[in-house]
């Protein structure tokens, strides 16, 4: 019998720090589209050990006055010193939840590993 695939997940931000006094984290974004993390119920959370676990996101802002960087409040987190515990801590979604891009658009990690090559400009007939 084999062992099940390991479940991959995409980083999305890295808590920096306490916001305000009631457990909320700044943290610096990774992802192009922070907006649709307002609907998100529950978030993973990895420590630098690897140690990961599954938060309860209450709410998520971007914060309008620090460009890069949203607020997080993740359920049971109440206090500055219990947000503090969060620092340095890695957010992740699962890899299948990632955005849906248009044709012609790739995420980077897609293009890690692949080849890259010129092809020269074909120019019109002579007339």
């Amino acid at each position: 019998m084999t062992a099940p695939a390991k479940e991959k997940f995409v980083t999305i931000a890295r808590i920096l720090r306490p916001r305000g006094n009631k457990g909320e984290v700044a943290a610096e974004l990774f992802t192009d589209f922070p907006e649709r993390l307002s609907q998100a119920k529950e978030l993973h959370l990895l420590s630098e050990s690897g140690f990961g676990r599954v938060a309860g996101l209450q709410k998520f802002w971007i914060d309008r006055n620090h460009p890069g960087q949203g607020i997080f409040h993740f359920a049971g987190i109440s206090s500055i010193n219990a947000a503090e515990k969060l620092r340095g801590l890695l957010v992740q979604i699962p890899w299948e939840q990632r955005v849906s891009l248009p044709a012609g658009s790739y995420f980077v990690t897609d293009l890690i590993g692949s080849s890259v090559f010129e092809v020269p400009a074909c120019s019109p007939p002579a007339a």
